[in-house]
């Protein structure tokens, strides 16, 4: 089976690692584990890849996603999607995740994981697969001229 990593940084190979937040207590307990994290689902993988700083909140079942800092997303920006056969890990390095929907692989022999294909997307692609449900295409813009007038 093809799995996919989306991430906003360019790499040959893929390193296990722990996910990061300035408060820990905030990190989602399937994703503790330091590991390389992987999903069948196409679009989420390109989800997970265009996220800005902060918390982001999946309705997986509805398409939907509500971004912690929206002013952060940049339709234009650079994401990776990397995608590597199922089949290169062994049956003990590739475990279904809590959620179900993500696979956590942990390489026993520290060997590299080069993906099989690194595609460069623009992180508008996320609109083909979810919905943003505190974004829409040109609202900063039009946040910003808003301010810009002043009522008398």
């Amino acid at each position: 089976m093809k799995l996919y990593h989306g991430s906003k940084k360019e790499h040959d190979s893929l390193e296990e690692r722990q996910a990061q937040h300035p408060n820990p207590e905030e990190i989602p307990k399937d994703e503790l584990e330091k590991a390389i994290y992987l999903t069948p689902d196409y679009g989420r993988a390109v989800a997970m890849g265009c996220r800005p700083r902060g918390k982001t909140n999946f309705d997986d079942i509805n398409h939907i996603i509500t971004f912690e800092n929206p002013e952060l997303f940049n339709p234009e920006e650079d994401i990776y999607i990397y995608e590597i056969d199922s089949e290169r890990f062994s049956e003990n390095e590739l475990k279904l995740g809590e959620n179900g929907l993500d696979y956590v692989a942990t390489v026993m022999d520290g060997r590299e994981i080069v993906p099989d294909e690194i595609k460069k997307i623009k992180a508008r692609e996320v609109l083909g697969f979810y919905e943003i449900t505190n974004w829409k295409e040109n609202n900063e813009i039009k946040s910003e001229v808003s301010h810009s007038f002043k009522i008398k």
